[in-house]
């Protein structure tokens, strides 16, 4: 049978009983008969429950006891309901393997000097062999050397006389033609390194940060090396595409993104939220502009 829920004067009245009710709950129970009978009610059931349980009689006891036996083999047909099963024996452990006897000590010292005679040897034979490739080798570079020496010097004589009657007539046509190569900026910076762009393509003097298959790789790369360099330096000289911007932009080195070669240029602000570029140097875009590979990348 299911008990019956509380009702919330029920609830009420149990929290004054047990003494944790507010002091309006108090007032309400003790002002409302209905509630203050209830209240009584509860109290007379808890003091008759609250006390010390009575025994059982030894002699009512084991009549209850008896009857029930009786009712419970008549059930059974007289077996024993609760036989007890034997339980399987535990299997003993096993003794130990004692250790084999330990060898003569004559034994044991014969076996040790049979071991380690082959390796005695083989220590002084493999020592002697590098000894004596050691002095070959020296000797062998004694010998080059010499003879190196004297070919360099008869070989230095013609190679200078010819440098001189042809070196003013080289420099000087080298130096028109970077000087008047059409659409293509100059590969020597006035300090002498070299510089972004040459006529075939990126320089790849540059370092490289590495192929990628999209822009976001490529900024997050940049990202890893700002954070270890914030104010990093200027890779190269530019004279193609630094004045593109719009702001003073630092060339970190070039770099490969789904295919297309070009440079990465990074804002030299460190506190403004910094701008990524890739581009081509040796194509131009509608504006004038080197061509942007991938979109601005935000780091």
């Amino acid at each position: 049978m299911n008990q019956p829920e509380p009702t919330p004067d029920d609830l009420l009245v149990s929290a004054v009983l047990d003494g944790v009710a507010s002091p309006d709950d108090e007032a309400r129970v003790t002002g409302d008969p209905a509630l203050s009978a209830r209240l009584e009610q509860f109290r007379s059931v808890a003091h008759a429950v609250g006390g010390p349980v009575p025994l059982v009689d030894p002699v009512v006891r084991d009549a209850h006891l008896a009857r029930a036996l009786t009712l419970l083999e008549s059930e059974t047909g007289g077996a024993a309901p609760f036989a007890a099963v034997p339980a399987p024996p535990l299997p003993l452990p096993k003794a130990p393997t004692p250790p084999p006897p330990p060898p003569a000590l004559s034994v044991a010292r014969a076996r040790r000097h049979r071991r380690l005679g082959p390796v005695v040897l083989s220590v002084a034979a493999a020592l002697v062999l590098v000894v004596a490739a050691g002095a070959l080798v020296l000797r062998l570079g004694d010998t080059t050397g010499t003879s190196s020496s004297d070919e360099a010097a008869t070989a230095t004589a013609p190679d200078a006389a010819e440098a001189g009657d042809d070196g003013g007539d080289s420099s000087a046509g080298s130096a028109d033609s970077e000087q008047f190569a059409p659409g293509v900026p100059s590969t020597v910076a006035p300090d002498g390194s070299g510089t972004a762009a040459t006529e075939a393509g990126v320089d790849p003097t540059l370092p490289t940060l590495g192929t990628f298959a999209k822009g976001e790789d490529l900024a997050a790369r940049v990202q890893g090396e700002l954070i270890l360099d914030p104010s990093p330096t200027q890779r190269a000289t530019d004279e193609a595409c630094v004045d593109d911007f719009g702001v003073e932009v630092v060339l970190l080195g070039r770099a490969t993104v789904d295919g297309e070669q070009g440079l990465v240029y990074v804002e030299s602000d460190p506190s403004a939220a910094r701008r990524l570029w890739f581009v081509d140097p040796t194509t131009v875009a509608a504006d004038g502009t080197c061509r942007q590979v991938i979109p601005v990348q935000r780091l």
